[in-house]
């Protein structure tokens, strides 16, 4: 539900008075709101901090209370008009939870209050008069200025002086706030709110791993370039000039930008073109440590989850368990200014690696982080200027997965959740009453008894573990009550012939980002800049990730030479569940007769599967000389590789390779692209979303995605080369049916020359003319 302020009308008839009083003190509220409000108020006589501040007729700010009943430090109220109604709006209908909140705020009511007892007449009160000095406070029917002009890049700036330089002034944040939630037309009597703008940006609430709000400010060095940067090529200083432009129109822009392009360094100069602040997220820590490795020199700082960093007390000895237990940030117990495990707060590793990151002009995270953090009690990740999502066309499956809720079977053991009377359920009503009946009790039983056993380490881990547990069973079932129609799937389980839960977890998948878009991530920032090398459909894109606003797309041209990228689908035979049996032989066959047409190149083979990838290995390891790699899960995925590439004409087969590695210069030429990386409709989440609204054009553009992605690790700069092969004779038709999908620096590459019985009898196949083995 998305909250409406004209819900509640500030101008009721009071209980028992006349309509010509103005005290909304005497309007039907609830007794305990009128005290908080009124508490706000009287607070800030007393102490200048908690003053509430109006900016103009319209509008004020009002400080929030943090630690007590707040989130954040300051909250925007806004008179609104409308339907000949008076409303006060305030900004934290756009905060975690707000958008299901019906009714009046403290915050609100304390600037009636406030308007009330310093003699306006409300509603509709002509008083600007601002307890600030006009400094700090602009006065009434400003207009405010644009984010660049309220922030504007520094100028002389040095690296080691940007620090005191760029201190930014009271009245600039009250300016940059102003900007952000000022409700277009708010005097006009036809405004109302908009709660999918991102929320204002507020100070940055205290947070037991956050140093003193005077920590050193935002540094911005503008045109700062890295030391291995000499001149930005003439493609990035095209989409800088574009992004930038498109910004000035929209809050979201797409970037697609080819391998080669230097995305990364297109982001940079971004935030330094338009002289904000960026944070920019990637999809997994080795891309991270990158980023961090390009842009260090000129600011960039790095902050990773808690459990990252080692506590001043590294080791604790666990008197439940009577030994000495190993304990990271992430068992923090930070309590009235106290922790067990740093001594010295201030000086904690990850505090002062959070302010560095906070305190940086490009901080560099990973998705796990940043949506954990802005969505947590006390975030400051929330309300940024940019953020810029690495990799974007990987995020839905981000969101989904920052959205499911999983009950594994040992939980489920250990509490007796047993199961919903019904593990397919077309309404998700057996669902709800399970979880509402048995796993919120059950839940809660198990927070109560640990609150009051003997403490240990492992009660203090199981103990936040539940509470999250408990957070998450909350919204699950709140959004599965609010939803029109089912969302969710059911999965990870197996069951036994009387369609019992055997083993493996329950999971509870939703088949659409939807409104979690905004929840979980739209909210965050005022501006996002989403790169990839495969958008493929911004409009796709963005339906998928749950963003309904107008927004650009700016597209890079590929800088390769098509010949230094070749890739020839050769339709050897159709890899489908049915046909695999027939078909691998023949796909087997292919591959190994394009690895004796290049008899000195290492080559990668992208499978789907863990299961495809066993059984094209066992096929090839008896019939070749070369030395073949594969890996069983991911976390040996980086030391195999490592070894494939220090060994000479080694064949790497495997899953997920297609992305996130880089195999430049002679560590691999040879590309072969098995199957058509269809995602697997075993899977609920992907059936239900594939049988859903515009499934089938999300599926393909899937697949595209993957392929594209693939044939790009061989070819990573202008002298470098590769050449990829396609088997999957599936490919054809995905390309008749979605041609238009295909990214034109691609579709110009492909190549249809290579015949398969060219292929299989051994025939020689077209070679580029420059590589070792053409005809320099």
């Amino acid at each position: 539900m998305t909250f409406d302020p004209f819900k509640t009308d500030d101008t009721v008839k009071p209980a028992g008075r006349g309509r010509g009083s103005v005290d909304p003190r005497t309007f039907p509220f609830k007794a305990t709101l009128i005290k908080r409000a009124e508490t706000r108020y009287y607070k800030g006589l007393k102490n200048p901090q908690f003053r509430i501040v109006q900016v103009d007729d319209n509008e004020w700010i009002v400080p929030g209370d943090v630690g007590k009943s707040d989130t954040y430090a300051e909250y925007n109220v806004i008179k609104v008009v409308g339907d000949n109604k008076t409303r006060h709006v305030c900004s934290c209908s756009d905060h975690v939870g707000g958008q299901y909140r019906q009714g009046m705020c403290s915050h609100a009511l304390a600037v009636m209050i406030c308007a009330f007892e310093e003699g306006n007449t409300w509603p509709g009160s002509k008083n600007t008069t601002s307890p600030t000095t006009e400094t700090d406070t602009p006065s009434a029917g400003n207009k405010p200025a644009s984010p660049t002009q309220l922030n504007p890049p520094p100028t002389d700036i040095t690296a080691s002086n940007a620090d005191s330089s760029t201190a930014s002034s009271p009245s600039d944040g009250l300016r940059r706030r102003r900007k952000i939630r000022k409700l277009a037309g708010a005097n006009d009597g036809t405004t109302t709110t908009n709660t999918d703008s991102p929320p204002p940006t507020t100070s940055s609430s205290p947070d037991p791993s956050s140093t003193p709000a005077d920590s050193a400010p935002v540094t911005i060095v503008p045109g700062s370039l890295p030391s291995w940067v000499s001149t930005l090529r003439p493609l990035q200083i095209d989409a800088v000039d574009e992004i930038a432009e498109a910004f000035e129109d929209v809050d979201v822009v797409f970037y697609e930008g080819p391998t080669g392009a230097g995305k990364s360094l297109v982001a940079q100069q971004v935030a330094n073109r338009l002289g904000i602040r960026g944070v920019i997220a990637s999809a997994d820590k080795m891309l991270q440590r990158q980023y961090l490795e390009d842009f260090e020199e000129v600011g960039a700082r790095t902050i990773m989850g808690r459990a990252n960093y080692t506590p001043q007390i590294p080791t604790v000895y666990d008197e439940a368990t009577f030994k000495d237990v190993d304990v990271t940030c992430g068992d923090c117990d930070y309590s009235g200014g106290l922790c067990t495990y740093c001594p010295e707060v201030d000086l904690c590793n990850y505090r002062t690696a959070k302010q560095k990151a906070l305190d940086s002009p490009l901080a560099v995270v990973n998705y796990a982080y940043l949506l954990g953090e802005a969505n947590s009690a006390y975030p400051q990740f929330s309300g940024q200027q940019l953020i810029i999502c690495d990799e974007c066309d990987v995020l839905e499956e981000i969101l989904l997965g920052q959205a499911e809720v999983s009950y594994s079977q040992r939980l489920r053991r250990d509490l007796k959740l047993g199961q919903p009377s019904k593990l397919g359920d077309e309404t998700g009503d057996t669902w709800l009453e399970w979880l509402k009946e048995t796993v919120m009790p059950a839940l809660d039983g198990e927070v109560d008894r640990l609150k009051f056993a003997k403490r240990s380490i492992e009660r203090s881990r199981r103990l936040k573990f539940l509470k999250g547990k408990l957070a998450d069973t909350d919204v699950l079932i709140e959004t599965m009550q609010d939803g029109d129609d089912l969302n969710w799937v059911l999965s990870g389980y197996k069951q036994d012939r009387n369609k019992k839960l055997k083993d493996g977890p329950m999971i509870f998948k939703p088949i659409r980002v939807g409104q979690y878009g905004h929840r979980l991530l739209w909210r965050h920032s005022h501006k996002f800049l989403l790169m990839s090398a495969t958008i493929v459909s911004s409009e796709e894109l963005a339906d998928t990730l749950g963003y309904q606003r107008e927004y650009a797309t700016v597209v890079s041209p590929m800088p390769f030479d098509i010949e230094r990228r070749e890739v020839h689908y050769v339709p050897v035979a159709a890899v489908t569940r049915n046909t695999k049996e027939e078909a691998l032989p023949k796909i087997v066959a292919a591959v190994l007769a394009v690895l004796d047409q290049w008899p000195g190149e290492r080559a990668i083979i992208h499978t789907v599967s863990y299961e495809l990838t066993e059984m094209v290995r066992a096929s090839i390891v008896g019939a070749t000389e070369r030395k073949v790699f594969t890996y069983k899960d991911t976390s040996e995925k980086d030391n195999i590789i490592r070894q494939f590439t220090q060994t000479e004409s080694g064949v790497l087969v495997g899953p997920s390779i297609g992305r996130g590695t880089d195999f430049k210069g002679n560590k691999a030429r040879i590309n072969i692209i098995c199957k058509v990386p269809y995602l697997s409709l075993a899977d609920a989440q992907v059936k239900a979303r594939l049988y859903a609204k515009g499934g089938q054009l999300w599926y393909s553009t899937k697949a595209i995605r993957e392929i594209v992605q693939a044939s790009g690790r061989t070819t990573r700069s202008e002298d470098d080369w590769g050449v990829t092969y396609i088997f999957d004779s599936s490919f054809g038709r995905l390309l008749k049916e979605n041609r238009h999908l295909m990214p034109g620096w691609f579709e110009e590459a492909l190549r249809t020359t290579i015949k398969p019985q060219q292929l299989l009898a051994g025939r020689p196949i077209p070679k580029p003319q420059f590589t070792s083995e053409g005809n320099q």
